[in-house]
């Protein structure tokens, strides 16, 4: 009975404040609330770099972390491994998360999806990430930071933010949706194969992940709102976005800025892996 009064307390948690949480900060945005009880920095590099450095009150949670295991270590961890990994770390539900990594975007774009899907109400990426940090004056540390006390963390699925193989199949052919192949030109084309079939799933455009991202005072960050709506402006706002690369990290970038801008998206989760490894699915291939 208790875990399903939480449960309830999480989907209410999801509906109130997740308006309210502005999905991409700014390091300065970051120094001035930085010691609100309820937010909480977290370092979603891997442990190897965590400890060469991070922000001084940052835990540690890799995104890779978020993969299954076994023979599902392509996919999106199931929930009882989320709220062991959350609950370990000491996670709470009304927690404000405020996720970093090295600037790229693919780990944190990469965890922030995959708490949007398991429900989480208040998520914030910093843009830029470590780098931007320092450069406006945070402290890095390297003694490991932990919160006191383990929690019981409740994850709450949201299935609209992901996709299985029959949605993608069914949206081929649907004018409700689009496509979106976030991997590299040439993987696109079939031109740079990294799996046993190479080309992209048959109706999708090509909007490589990398587009998003620029570099500003030696790190890379997003492009400014006005520039990533430029990129994606030939898509139907109206039109449901699903967006795949080869493993499901860039798609996330792409995920991340869609959400940004307002579209309703979703990752298909088995990814470029899946299909091309599935001879029964059709394949384009760019000549």
């Amino acid at each position: 009975r208790k875990l399903g009064f939480l449960f309830l307390l999480a989907q209410a948690a999801v509906g109130i404040a997740g308006p309210t949480v502005p999905f991409l900060v700014e390091a300065d945005w970051l120094k001035h609330e930085q010691n609100r009880a309820d937010l909480l920095i977290v370092d979603v590099r891997t442990a190897a770099l965590y400890k060469q450095g991070h922000l001084q009150q940052a835990i540690n949670i890799p995104a890779d972390a978020t993969f299954g295991i076994g023979s599902n270590n392509d996919r999106v961890a199931p929930p009882a491994q989320i709220q062991e990994l959350l609950s370990r770390q000491g996670v709470r539900n009304h927690h404000h998360l405020v996720i970093y990594d090295d600037g790229n975007l693919k780990d944190a774009a990469r965890f922030f999806w995959v708490m949007e899907i398991y429900g989480h109400a208040k998520l914030s990426v910093l843009n830029g990430g470590l780098n931007a940090a320092r450069n406006a004056g945070f402290v890095v540390s390297h003694v490991e930071h932990r919160l006191n006390t383990r929690s019981n963390y409740v994850p709450m699925i949201q299935h609209r933010f992901l996709s299985t193989k029959f949605m993608l199949r069914l949206s081929m052919s649907s004018p409700h949706y689009v496509i979106v192949d976030a991997r590299s030109a040439l993987e696109f084309s079939g031109h740079q194969p990294k799996s046993p079939r190479v080309g992209h799933i048959p109706t999708a455009i090509n909007i490589p992940w990398e587009n998003n991202l620029e570099h500003q005072n030696n790190t890379r960050q997003l492009r400014p709102v006005a520039q990533l709506r430029q990129i994606y402006n030939g898509l139907d706002p109206h039109r449901k976005i699903i967006a795949y690369c080869h493993r499901g990290k860039e798609s996330a970038v792409t995920y991340f800025v869609l959400r940004l801008l307002g579209y309703d998206i979703s990752i298909y989760d088995g990814a470029w892996i899946e299909w091309s490894n599935d001879p029964t699915l059709p394949i384009t291939v760019k000549h």
